[in-house]
């Protein structure tokens, strides 16, 4: 299986996932975290954006036109089977990517908050979902979360030990927030 870090350009905070934090970049960092883990085939970084760099994974293009999803389809017609993880999630957890894959039963596996809320971009896809996910995207869907409530898939409870791995940055300020969270 390989890992794919979706990693659009951003409006709210441009040049994001280059940004500096503890000596690499925000993308690095995820990056790190997914060959840490030690247990994918590889690990692409999925971009629009020409700027993105990520030492340690092959950068290819996502030439798909719109939303998540449709990047997420796209990476599916290549690959068949791929845990998606965000490019802004910069604390990541090795730990819980290795639980999740030995959780993994060859349905679509996805982390669940307490309160029921899928995390859908952190998450193992796979051509299980090929027909739905065709059906939902000619129907103009284009919400993750609904394309997975839509399929036959596992969910993994985030605990509280990983609760803070879930933080994204959206905006400048976010990276405040990180420093409070790491201490």
């Amino acid at each position: 299986m390989i890992a794919a870090v979706l990693a659009k350009r951003s409006g709210r905070f441009p040049g994001k996932h280059m940004c500096r934090i503890d000596g690499g970049t925000l993308i690095g960092t995820v990056v790190s975290a997914l060959l840490a883990a030690g247990t994918f085939d590889d690990v692409v970084v999925f971009t629009k954006d020409p700027d993105v760099k990520a030492e340690g994974a092959r950068i290819l293009r996502d030439t798909a036109s719109g939303t998540a999803l449709d990047s997420i389809a796209s990476l599916l017609e290549s690959f068949g089977e791929v845990f998606v993880a965000a490019g802004d999630m910069p604390l990541i957890s090795r730990d819980f990517i290795r639980e999740m894959l030995s959780m993994y039963r060859g349905y679509p596996l996805f982390p669940v908050h307490s309160d029921g809320r899928i995390e859908p971009l952190h998450g193992i896809y796979n051509s299980t979902m090929a027909a739905a996910l065709g059906e939902y995207r000619e129907s103009g869907c284009k919400s993750l979360r609904g394309l997975i409530r839509s399929c036959r898939h596992d969910t993994v409870l985030i605990g509280a030990v990983y609760e803070n791995s879930f933080f994204n940055i959206n905006y400048k300020e976010d990276l405040e927030s990180l420093k409070i969270l790491k201490k």
